[in-house]
């Protein structure tokens, strides 16, 4: 049974758990094949987890190359300090570190796996057995888009502490123009001891930066690194460095905004800017536009309809677009009123579409919009031929009349029927 519903589940995690308890080692591991198989594509995390319960197996049986190849598999997948760290507990009780290392660090500056040959094989020189599963490795290079990976490297070498390597992985990285301030910050709590000066110029460069952004919030995260920086300057005994640099942000000018003297029409510019970031930010794919439109048709009737005391919900007013109207005549009114109302404004949007001249405000567009007899008959929720009927037959008990034989309609209230309409509005001798 939970084999049948592992696969239309996928639920797979709980079949392996009820075969462990049961003792059926080998059976579980062949449904953490099979799952992985048919989730690493569709369902990668479910993938994952099995993956994991694969490495788990391998530890709890001593088999400890095959768990550090399934650490190793993680961290081809997603290298992080943290998984680099577990790889190395793994390959280290399996006494393989060195070279397992060696082909970790060459991958990070290459980009190439160094458990294949190139040719699709396993490479000799790779200590660990391949895993029981893995996606693919294609699949898994396009997570780093460019090689050598210098951040994963310097991280590496702080968690080793080759501060050497550090600092010349840093520079490196300088000159590629892809680091953040993040990096910065971590490289210079990792050196300050080993090589001050490196940590000095990156806390300055952070500070010129934040400094620059004039404002209050900026001010207090530049002071965190520049007490940083008196640190450095007191243990090396270069307090006169310190004040000159104190000096330098002593001038009001780093707290100020920098003004241009003399007029270049930047006023004009200013506006011109903000005018066309709101057309760029008001912008939207047409497939995004599309639904957007079709909820606010939605509410735009209902807060329309709202303002004239009639309250219809836009579930009800959805629902009514999918003709499922309530059985409740009041409120099925309500519905077909405001499904009308969307259908205008359809209408509206479609000859707005094919008429992008059109002068909304005119009064042929105002009475189009108001008074076309399609209106009518789609306000009256029937079929088409059923509602020609109904108008038809209003028109000639004098309900509704019109100018011309196809022309716009408009309410009218015979004289005959004011008695029913407006009861004991008028004696009944004066009609």
């Amino acid at each position: 049974m939970l084999e049948k519903e592992a696969d239309a589940c996928q639920n797979y995690a709980r079949l392996v758990d009820v075969l462990l308890a049961a003792g059926e080692r080998d059976k579980a591991r062949q449904w953490c094949v099979l799952g992985f198989e048919r989730t690493v594509e569709s369902a990668p995390g479910i993938a994952a987890d099995l993956q994991k319960r694969l490495r788990e197996m391998a530890h709890a049986e001593k088999n400890h190359v095959l768990v550090a190849a399934y650490r190793a598999e993680e961290f081809f997948d997603r290298a992080s300090r943290q998984a680099y760290t577990e790889l190395r507990k793994a390959a280290e009780n399996a006494k393989v570190w060195l070279p397992v290392r060696e082909g970790v660090l060459r991958y990070l500056e290459t980009g190439r796996r160094p458990d294949a040959d190139g040719r699709g094989k396993k490479s000799t020189a790779w200590p660990l057995p391949i895993p029981e599963v893995m996606r693919s490795s294609s699949k898994t290079s396009q997570r780093h888009e460019r090689f050598p990976d210098l951040d994963m490297l310097i991280g590496i070498a702080i968690l080793e502490k080759r501060f050497d390597d550090v600092v010349a992985l840093y520079a490196e990285l300088r000159k590629t123009k892809r680091w953040s301030f993040e990096t910065d910050k971590t490289v210079a709590d990792a050196v300050a001891e080993t090589h001050p000066q490196v940590a000095l110029d990156i806390w300055r460069f952070i500070v010129d930066g934040l400094i620059g952004q004039v404002k209050p919030k900026a001010y207090e995260e530049a002071a965190v690194y520049l007490r940083r920086m008196c640190k450095v300057y007191q243990e090396s005994r270069r307090i006169a460095e310190w004040h000159d640099l104190l000096g330098e942000y002593d001038k009001i000018s780093y707290m100020e905004s920098l003004l241009p003297v003399g007029d270049f029409g930047i006023e004009d510019k200013s506006r011109e800017i903000v005018a066309r970031s709101a057309a760029l930010g008001g912008h939207l794919h047409p497939i995004s536009q599309r639904p957007i439109m079709e909820l606010l048709r939605i509410i735009n009737s209902y807060y329309s309809n709202l303002i004239e005391g009639h309250s219809t919900h836009p579930v009800d007013i959805e629902r009514a677009m999918r003709h499922d109207y309530a059985e409740d005549p009041a409120k099925r009114d309500l519905q077909l009123e405001s499904q009308a109302h969307v259908n205008c404004q359809m209408k509206i949007e479609e000859r707005l579409r094919s008429e992008p001249d059109l002068n909304v405000a005119s009064a042929e567009f105002i009475t189009w919009v108001h008074k076309t007899r399609g209106d009518m008959i789609q306000f009256s929720g029937m079929a088409e031929r059923t509602g020609r009927m109904l108008l038809g037959q209003l028109l000639d008990e004098g309900m509704l009349v019109s100018d011309m034989r196809k022309g716009p309609v408009r309410i009218a209230f015979p004289t005959y029927l004011a008695g029913y309409l407006f009861p004991d509005l008028y004696p009944l001798q004066l009609i």
